[in-house]
């Protein structure tokens, strides 16, 4: 998904986030590089008891009709050296992934990065600004299938952690990545 959703909102994420701090390998992620950042911790959100499993070694965007819809938070260590750069977000999933119903996914901001794991609220989800919609391809990127804004790109903001969170469209949906090689990423160009 070379588009990225909806620059005036995801520059909210600046000024919502915390700086970042030294990422280190507790929660499991990808080293990133300097044109791509992956997520340095993804959590699961349980719908119905605000339960975060924080460090999760697998993404899931569910909705089952029978149990609690799980949502998605990845988080970003924005660097430094990205200050006076664009970033855009992508979706991306190899041909071991799971993709079921409608494989679409809602992108929201969020206005608090996870810090662990919890049973219930009060962190909870801090569910912020809709940012746009995409729709997974099982061995491929992501399509946008809705977006606000109008941009492709935004301007990273460097120096700071931000959390997005990923949310089931349909009735019954399912989208399932491995963290350590597939799911949600931020390219850095200039």
């Amino acid at each position: 998904m070379k588009t990225a959703i909806a620059a005036s909102v995801l520059s909210l994420l600046a000024l919502t986030s915390s700086a970042a701090p030294t990422p280190d390998t507790t929660p499991p992620y990808r080293a990133s590089t300097n044109s791509i950042l992956y997520p340095y911790a993804t959590s699961l959100y349980s719908v119905w008891s605000g339960a975060i499993t924080y460090g999760s070694a697998y993404g899931l965007v569910q909705k089952t009709q029978t149990s609690s819809d799980i949502t998605t938070l990845v988080t970003f260590d924005i660097p430094a050296w990205a200050a006076g750069k664009k970033c855009a977000f992508n979706f991306r999933l190899s041909s071991s992934a799971t993709v079921t119903g409608t494989g679409q996914a809602d992108v929201f901001s969020s206005l608090d990065n996870p810090h662990g794991s919890t049973t219930d609220w009060p962190q909870g989800n801090l569910r912020d600004q809709h940012l746009g919609r995409f729709q997974a391809v099982v061995g491929g990127e992501a399509t946008v299938v809705m977006e606000f804004g109008g941009q492709n790109s935004f301007d990273c903001p460097a120096g700071h952690r931000i959390t997005g969170e990923l949310v089931p469209t349909g009735d019954l949906d399912e989208i399932r990545w491995d963290v350590y090689t597939e799911g949600p990423e931020l390219s850095v160009y200039a």
